[in-house]
């Protein structure tokens, strides 16, 4: 009872709880990516069950993930890899479960950050580094791909109770997230002919990345170059997320991904206009 009242009281923008009379053990959250990350628009839902012995321990979490890695905390098969959960060693005290002073709320807030480059084992050494911030927001262009991914995935599957508010949302911010593609697209053109005119060839297109290849920085392809570069990537509201010279290939695999995102989501407006 503790908890509810602290989930209805505190619960920040974009955080969604039910809970279930019968089984007051049990919690289905619906997580909004955040502004100012590379899961800005994307869906996240959770089931969480509190043991008996909460909150002396701390809740189970389990991540439907539809079989997609799409950050280091958050595995294929569901499994929610944080040192507050006792599912990862943590490395100071403060990063563990505590009793007096954890909570849900906490573990709802916890995964989603602007760089979890950081977030994977051992590239924690590299925070406050410049190498560092370069490699963290190299890695958000796998990270943003995969969360693009992610949204069609979720608008092909259902996660009672949440299906009408999941619907709502892309509703609402598929105009933004197509912005937010475009604005980056619109340096596609003019850097793939500024590095056929630098005397090479163009450089090798990436593919978009699986799961497991959003774990590592992806260092394949050209640079973006010239002053446009940061300028676009402000415009889409990424400022610090990604590289003001973004690559080539995450350039190319996101052209890619924009049709069948958008097919996504005249689909699902079309879906919801016929059931109105």
């Amino acid at each position: 009872q503790k908890q509810w009242k602290l989930l209805a009281s505190g619960l920040p923008r974009g955080i969604y709880v039910v809970a279930f009379a019968s089984r007051t053990d049990l919690l289905r959250a619906l997580v909004i990516g955040p502004p100012g990350t590379p899961y800005q628009d994307a869906v996240f839902v959770f089931d969480l069950q509190l043991p008996p012995e909460f909150p002396t321990q701390p809740p189970a979490v389990h991540y439907l993930s539809y079989g997609e890695r799409i950050n280091p905390n958050l595995y294929e098969n569901g499994k929610v890899c944080l040192s507050l959960l006792g599912t990862w060693t943590g490395r100071q005290s403060c990063e563990l479960w505590n009793p007096q002073s954890s909570t849900v709320l906490q573990v709802l807030a916890l995964v989603l950050c602007e760089q979890p480059y950081y977030n994977e084992a051992g590239y924690e050494r590299q925070l406050g580094t410049s190498d560092g911030a370069h490699h963290a927001r190299r890695y958000n262009e796998g990270a943003l791909l995969l969360s693009l991914k992610s949204m069609t995935t979720t608008l092909r599957n259902s996660a009672p109770p949440f299906d009408a508010l999941v619907a709502l949302h892309f509703a609402a911010a598929s105009s933004r997230i197509l912005a937010r593609c475009a604005s980056l697209l619109r340096l596609k053109g003019p850097l793939e002919r500024a590095a056929l005119g630098g005397g090479g060839k163009a450089a090798a297109v990436a593919p978009a990345p699986a799961s497991d290849e959003a774990a590592a920085p992806d260092t394949s392809g050209a640079a973006a170059s010239g002053p446009e570069g940061g300028d676009a990537v402000a415009a889409a509201g990424l400022k610090g997320v990604l590289n003001a010279k973004p690559t080539l290939g995450f350039l190319h695999s996101l052209d890619r991904m924009v049709p069948p995102l958008r097919a996504a989501f005249e689909g699902a407006q079309r879906a919801g206009s016929s059931s109105a």
